[in-house]
């Protein structure tokens, strides 16, 4: 994807992104932490199968586990 400058961006998926932000969770606000988590929880086309795979692939699957229990 480009920026509105047109310098190529990289984007990826929500699932990708909310495991980015937890793999990053140190250098991250626990508010955005918290907020994103919740809004992906609550949107209808969350795809945790897929979520899953990249937890594992980041190796942050034991705390998004974590995070689920509390949240689902």
């Amino acid at each position: 994807m480009n920026s509105p400058y047109g310098n190529p961006i990289d984007v990826y998926d929500k699932e990708k992104t909310i495991c980015d932000i937890l793999a990053n969770r140190n250098n991250t606000d626990i508010q955005i932490l918290s907020t994103a988590l919740k809004s992906y929880f609550t949107r209808s086309d969350k795809d945790l199968n897929t979520l899953m795979i990249y937890a594992k692939l980041l190796k942050v699957d034991k705390i998004l586990r974590n995070y689920m229990e509390v949240l689902l």
